[in-house]
């Protein structure tokens, strides 16, 4: 790419077309230090697609919420879905924390990339089936004081430990 051939990229235009968002998410990921990088607009164009699935992640969770607290769920709640997936998001949060403090920016955010894309928001409906699952068995088992926690709540903290990075 070069200025005085002309074939260089506005960014402004891209930014028009795709948003700031995205054009930033491309410039982060797919690119290791002192490496050169081709620009692809569909490369941008998948970096919108992701935030807006992120934007619609968190419409979802927040129009399902009742109350816009949140609060830590006791242990004993937790379903093994729930455990699961909290594992998870605590396991990216150490290695993204890792990749942050070598200042491997490229890397941690693919890892969020990655987590939110293919664990958080394609699972989400696995993840319900799972719930359903557990509530029924708990019901033929005859809990007495079986309390189940939400799937939303814990989307919501799971979203919330997702985009902090």
């Amino acid at each position: 790419m070069s200025k005085s051939l002309g074939n260089g990229i506005d960014p402004l235009e891209i930014i028009d077309q795709y948003g700031a968002d995205a054009l930033r998410l491309t410039l982060i990921t797919g690119n290791a230090p002192g490496n050169d990088m081709r620009f692809y607009n569909e490369r941008v164009e998948a970096s919108r697609n992701f935030a807006n699935k992120v934007w619609n992640a968190s419409r979802f969770i927040l129009m399902n919420m009742k109350e816009n607290v949140v609060e830590k769920p006791e242990d004993a709640l937790l379903t093994p879905a729930d455990r699961w997936i909290l594992s998870a998001v605590n396991t990216l949060a150490k290695d993204v924390t890792e990749n942050m403090d070598k200042f491997e920016l490229g890397i941690a955010v693919q890892k969020v990339y990655d987590f939110i894309w293919d664990e958080f928001c394609d699972w989400n409906a696995f993840y319900l089936i799972l719930f359903v699952f557990y509530f029924v068995i708990c019901a033929l088992i005859c809990f007495d004081h079986v309390v189940i926690l939400m799937p939303v709540e814990i989307l919501f903290q799971l979203l919330v430990i997702g985009l902090v990075f």
